[in-house]
């Protein structure tokens, strides 16, 4: 229970009788994923003066390939729709070093997915990482203490969520499980890099690949595959900020394929049931 059904709009479906309880699933489903648009929305609206036009970015990140192959997955879905909260979060720490924000949206992701909590803690802690990078002249000092604030808040926030996550670690712990041997396969290449470039495009997911996900789900449309080039060639842009961003790309992209950073996101699991890939998301949210 502490694992599956604390996703809070789980609850809605209180509201519908029995005999409509389908037509509730099929509700919160639609309701999700435009609430994970309009979180990404509100998110971009933050980071760029986008306004009117941050909504062609929601759309594309609402309907990208990952949230419609997980339509049906009930599960975690209220906490992806949490991320953007979680990094306004650290954009408040890199600019103040005010951990309050995120220490709040990081409890709430926890609470609603211990699972997905974990993960958005590691990508925060490489978001941090980036915009810190991206400033120029941040002394090593508070470059430091604005890590130290993240560290203490991640910590805090998973201790708020002990009673929770006690259990979840037990659940791990009961031989369901292929734990990660970092001597024996730490670059074991899972799969083909090749193969994860053709996920950018739509109808390449292959019928034994949709239950088993055996490849990430990446697409985001061809019209932002083009706009991710021209990124790279915009002379608007400094060779900083298009430097270190292809460097948390290329992150989330070799952990598709690198043992070792495929089971970073999957708390030391290197065979996870279910869905494998389940932290490709991120690489969709960065990207867009």
């Amino acid at each position: 229970t502490a694992y599956y059904l604390l996703s809070p709009t789980n609850l809605l479906l209180f509201l519908f009788p029995e005999k409509y309880l389908n037509i509730g699933v099929e509700f919160l489903m639609i309701l999700r994923l435009g609430l994970l648009g309009l979180t990404f929305s509100y998110f971009l609206n933050k980071e760029f003066p986008l306004s009117y036009k941050s909504i062609i970015f929601a759309l594309t990140y609402a309907l990208c390939g990952y949230n419609l192959m997980n339509i049906s997955n009930i599960i975690y879905f209220d906490a992806i729709i949490l991320l953007p909260f979680v990094l306004i979060g650290i954009n408040k720490i890199v600019k103040n070093n005010n951990p309050l924000y995120y220490l709040i949206s990081i409890f709430a992701v926890i609470l609603s997915h211990a699972f997905i909590g974990y993960m958005f803690i590691i990508f925060a802690g490489l978001f941090l990482i980036y915009k810190l990078l991206l400033k120029e002249g941040e002394k090593l000092k508070t470059a430091f203490k604005k890590i130290t604030s993240f560290v203490l808040s991640s910590v805090l926030a998973a201790g708020l969520n002990a009673w929770l996550l006690i259990p979840v670690k037990s659940a791990f712990s009961d031989g369901k499980y292929t734990y990660f041997d970092i001597l024996d396969r730490l670059f074991l290449i899972r799969i083909n890099i090749i193969d994860i470039f053709s996920k950018f495009y739509t109808g390449t997911i292959l019928k034994n690949e949709f239950w088993a996900e055996t490849s990430p789900y990446i697409f985001i449309g061809i019209l932002s595959l083009l706009l991710i080039i021209l990124f790279f060639f915009n002379k608007n842009i400094s060779k900083r900020e298009k430097l270190v961003s292809f460097g948390f790309l290329l992150v989330l992209f070799l952990s598709f394929t690198v043992n070792f950073l495929f089971v970073m996101w999957n708390m030391g699991v290197e065979n996870p049931n279910g869905t494998i890939y389940r932290f490709s998301f991120l690489f969709d949210f960065f990207a867009l």
